[in-house]
């Protein structure tokens, strides 16, 4: 499994909220923000770990 740092999964969060906004509405626009709410989380989190593992 590739490493990716904190920037990668803020991009793919980025993306998935530009494709939830442009499906407009019903269930692929639900998909897609639940993306973004996973990629954001995986972002902070894996920020967290990478200053912890810097300090």
């Amino acid at each position: 499994m590739p490493h990716h740092d904190h920037r990668y999964f803020e991009k793919r969060a980025a993306r998935a909220r530009e494709a939830a906004g442009h499906k407009g509405g019903g269930r692929d626009a639900r998909v897609a923000g639940h993306l973004a709410l996973a990629y954001s989380a995986l972002a902070r989190r894996k920020k967290a770990q990478d200053e912890l593992s810097e300090s």
